[in-house]
């Protein structure tokens, strides 16, 4: 079995509108209403990344995090029901709650791999489905991938395009480009562990 799965169409239609409208209300009924329910989170993996990536930035970059599981119990139960059929066949169960993720403009992440003993043992694999129903390389966002971090020319890139899912193993060296200005890229995440 590969490393990593690009799938497209990962959700039945139903299901991704289901999700896609819980984002949306959680997104803007909710501020509306003056109830934001996300955490901010300012990415600064610190100098192993840094190092990593080559470069030596200290500039952290705004990602928003909705973590289902803390706010809705009924959409966390049944989407972690329907993520573990969906990633049975590639060898991963959910460990533990769903999340939105919401990347401001400049927001990305050095190359990294998920896998840390000292975060959680249980985390083997992670995915990540795309959320935005028009997205393309002039948003910036993509997704880098390698199986050799020393080898540049082995980099592969993902446009995060609807409803594509991102099946990886947690030693996949990953990172992606900054978001242009004026965009939000809005994905929905979620760790895994091997059955």
């Amino acid at each position: 079995m590969g490393k990593i799965h690009i799938v497209d169409n990962f959700f039945e239609d139903k299901d991704i509108q289901k999700i896609s409208g819980y984002l949306n209300s959680v997104l803007y009924e909710n501020e509306a209403a003056g109830k934001h329910k996300f955490n901010c989170n300012m990415f600064d993996w610190g100098a192993q990344l840094n190092r990593i990536d080559g470069k030596d930035t200290e500039t952290p970059y705004l990602v928003l995090i909705h973590e289902i599981h803390k706010n809705n119990a009924k959409i966390d139960e049944w989407l972690t029901r329907l993520v573990n059929r969906l990633v049975e066949p590639y060898g991963y169960k959910v460990v533990y709650g769903p999340m939105f993720h919401i990347w401001t403009p400049q927001s990305r992440i050095n190359w990294h791999c998920d896998y840390s003993p000292k975060l959680d043992p249980r985390r083997h694999g992670a995915l990540t489905v795309y959320l935005n129903r028009k997205w393309g390389l002039d948003k910036g966002g993509e997704f880098l991938y390698t199986m050799d971090i020393d080898d540049k020319d082995s980099v592969e890139r993902v446009t995060p395009a609807y409803n594509r899912a991102v099946v990886l193993e947690a030693d996949v060296h990953h990172k992606t480009t900054p978001v242009y200005e004026g965009n939000l890229r809005k994905s929905l995440q979620i760790w895994l562990t091997k059955l």
